[in-house]
């Protein structure tokens, strides 16, 4: 069958299809028009475009198919040379240095470098931290002085200190400018590059200048050859185990320009979009947070906590399907010809192009597939992929052999920015702007880094004779907005929960017409000549057909968006829904904002928030176990009570000192005898405590219990609170978190 086409011009073929600038965003939107396969002939190149998971797996059979250096990777061989990755396999440097350098960056390679590692990463934060909340970080620019370093000292033992200068090492400069060239080159007529006479000097120059501090180094180590072991001195010193022979001193300058090009760009880019992410999905953000908090706590990380931090990596994972940063690569067929999927037949003179971005975006491998989820990556489901489905580290022989440095590299640096700052947009609601060289980075992604104070407070408690951590409540936030004003602030107050005791969730507020609301939720929307959003008219249909009574047991707070020039129905949203939350039997938290866009919208904001986040704090409290004083006789507990003192371990002749600012015992000192009201210790337990139970449950078929108890529609059929911890006895509840839902 003939592979689809664009129709092609005479002499530029389909040249004029590519905007030479995104190249490869411009090929992903090829992709939609003309399916998983297709053709573009360029005058320098005929390529085989393929976006399919199931065509990527048939290619990534090493037998029928090689890599292919092509396009910009044929040209940075200027000064990479035969490196790994712009060798041709069939270049006798390439499987020499392969075998080589594969113990330099294996399992127990790793340990050692991780006080490296660690080093260059407190040096961002330190940075970061100095510089104040107000300071705009441009994400990418330090997350490649991180990577850049990090390679450089682990690699090599050679500082660069790219975070103690405004600029760049005059290495990384070169380096950069050297990629940017190389990237263009493919773009121009090839006759053009010889006369942009400026550009090839600075270009040969840039090449001169990498060479030469890379030949310096090796020439620095080969008089200090008791130096620590690190990828450079295996390159020096290590011999193939095949042929016995060393690298020569050409091939290690080519290893070391290759590592740092290969170790700084995609691992830069990788960590610039997991926060970009993050930062779009404040439940993954929580999430993350609370991973780190729980593994970490306060302390520093270290190698042996980097494997616990699971959902980490699920987050790197799911980025890198996402935002593949190294976007594709190439491979030929070794045969003349070869025929794809029984249908289309490709030769080995045409390029075979895999883009990794449409590839991780199949629909017949991922469900929702534009949708960050993080959770697709467990362990469990990520064994399920099929083979082509995720490819972001190449394939086979040719896959990078940095893949484990990399990624240990990356959950070390977003473990510390997660466990030290809190992050908002400078700019809220730009959306993602993507710059193309050889790889992608998010393009002005600037964030503010504010210092987070001590969170996760641990709160000493006697529950079953163990002290814990209270667990975070959850925090819902809906929008409706059409300009994103409304969802930047919900998303901003979302991410910032995380650091005040709650685990948010965002959606708009369509998302929950037909799901029920439970707990606390905070709303965001804006007026459009009196109407609700497009985002949010399905949830004010069912709004208006609500019954008295539905959001009973419900708190809300209410944020509008508006502009008073538009007089008759400025805030008329806002107010609408601040009165049918009420009247439908909510009880309203915190009183109603309003952010006015012919004044200072974002400041009427900000003030809210502060005010809404100092109620909240105060709302919170804590309970603190103290020995009962003396032989005096005490009432009886109640049957119920009796069983909850049973339940934690306590006296009922103990007595419990409440602090907190809106608990209704708030500075008491009670017996714990009379602490519980039997009413409340009756009630049936709520889908929402259900679920918090569900997560504190350690034994497997307690899990499948709680599970189909949290099925029963009618509340009067599930059991309460006291009786689920009665019934599974895994289940770590604090007894902080016990008292609290019997007041909510």
């Amino acid at each position: 069958m003939k592979l689809p086409q664009p129709r092609p011009y005479p002499i530029l073929g389909n040249l004029l299809d590519l905007n030479l600038d995104t190249p490869i965003q411009t090929m992903m939107e090829l992709a939609k028009r003309y399916g998983p396969i297709y053709r573009l002939k360029v005058p320098t190149e005929d390529l085989v475009v393929v976006s399919s998971a199931a065509l990527t797996q048939e290619l990534c059979n090493e037998a029928r198919f090689d890599k292919k250096v092509h396009g910009p990777l044929d040209v940075v061989r200027d000064y990479a040379g035969d490196g790994l990755i712009t060798a041709h396999t069939r270049e006798p440097n390439w499987e020499k240095a392969h075998r080589i350098l594969l113990p330099a960056f294996g399992g127990g390679a790793l340990r050692p470098m991780f006080s490296q590692m660690l080093d260059v990463a407190e040096q961002m934060v330190l940075k970061w931290e100095r510089q104040g909340p107000r300071h705009p970080i441009d994400v990418s620019d330090d997350m490649t002085r991180l990577t850049v370093d990090t390679i450089a000292l682990c690699g090599f033992g050679y500082r660069l200190n790219s975070f103690y200068d405004r600029e760049m090492h005059p290495f990384v400069g070169a380096m950069m400018r050297s990629l940017t060239e190389s990237s263009a080159r493919t773009r121009r007529p090839p006759l053009t590059t010889n006369f942009l006479f400026r550009k090839k000097r600075r270009y040969d120059a840039d090449r001169r200048l990498m060479h030469a501090l890379a030949d310096e180094i090796i020439a620095s180590r080969k008089g200090n050859e008791s130096e620590g072991r690190d990828v450079l001195s295996t390159m020096l010193s290590a011999a193939d185990p095949v042929t016995g022979e060393k690298l020569d001193d050409e091939n290690i300058r080519h290893q070391m320009v290759t590592f740092l090009i290969a170790g700084h760009e995609t691992t830069s880019g990788l960590l610039s979009f997991a926060l970009y992410e993050l930062m779009r999905n404040p439940s993954a953000m929580a999430q993350a947070r609370a991973e780190v908090e729980t593994v970490l706590g306060h302390e520093p990380p270290t190698f042996d906590s980097m494997p616990r931090l699971s959902y980490l990596d699920q987050i790197l994972k799911e980025t890198l399907r996402l935002w593949p940063t190294a976007p594709a690569f190439a491979v030929y067929s070794r045969e003349p010809t070869a025929e794809l999927a029984g249908q289309y037949s490709v030769d080995a003179k045409q390029t075979i192009l895999l883009l990794l971005p449409s590839i991780g975006r199949d629909p017949a491998v991922w469900e929702d597939p534009e949708s960050f989820r993080p959770e697709r990556m467990a362990r469990e489901q990520f064994d399920q992929i099929p083979d082509g489905a995720w490819k972001p580290f190449g394939n086979g022989q040719r896959a990078c052999i940095g893949r484990a440095f990399a990624l240990q590299e990356a959950t070390l640096a977003l473990a510390l920015v997660l466990q030290r700052f809190d992050l908002s947009h400078v700019v809220p609601g730009i959306p993602l702007r993507i710059r193309e060289s050889l790889t992608l980075k998010p393009d002005g992604f600037r964030v503010f880094a504010t210092p987070r104070k001590a969170v996760g407070e641990k709160r000493k408690v006697e529950a079953r004779g163990e002290s814990t951590t209270a667990k975070m409540k959850p925090l819902l936030f809906l929008y409706g907005s059409k300009t994103g004003t409304a969802q930047s602030y919900a998303e901003e107050m979302a991410a910032e929960a995380n650091a005040h005791g709650y685990a948010p969730e965002v959606a708009p507020l369509d998302d929950y017409a037909t799901r029920p609301l439970e707990g606390h939720v905070v709303i965001f929307s804006a007026s459009y000549d009196g109407r609700p959003p497009d985002n949010a008219k399905s949830f004010h249909q069912a709004l208006a057909r609500a019954e008295n009574g539905a959001f009973a047991g419900l708190s809300y707070a209410v944020f509008g968006c508006g502009n008073r020039d538009w007089a008759r129905t400025y805030q008329a949203i806002p107010k609408l829904l601040d009165r049918r939350f009420e009247e439908l039997g909510a009880r309203r938290f915190f009183e109603r904002g309003e952010g006015d866009a012919r004044g200072d919208s974002r400041g009427d904001f900000l003030r809210w928030k502060e005010c809404y986040w100092a109620r909240a704090v105060a709302t919170e409290f804590s309970l603190a176990v103290l020995p009962a004083e003396g032989e005096a006789e005490v009432p009886a507990p109640g049957p119920l009570a009796a069983r909850a003192l049973k339940l934690f371990g306590l006296d009922s002749r103990a007595r419990l000192l409440v602090s907190g600012g809106n608990f209704p015992k708030a500075g008491e000192v009670i017996l714990a005898g009379a602490f519980f009201s039997e009413a409340a210790l009756a009630r049936p337990v709520s889908p929402a405590a259900m679920k918090q139970v569900a997560e504190a449950i350690r034994c497997p078929p307690e899990k499948k219990l709680i599970a189909e108890l949290g099925q029963r529609p009618d509340a009067q059929t599930r059991p309460s609170l006291l009786e689920i911890l009665e019934r599974c006895p895994s289940a770590i509840i604090p007894l902080t978190d016990f008292a609290a839902y019997l007041e909510d």
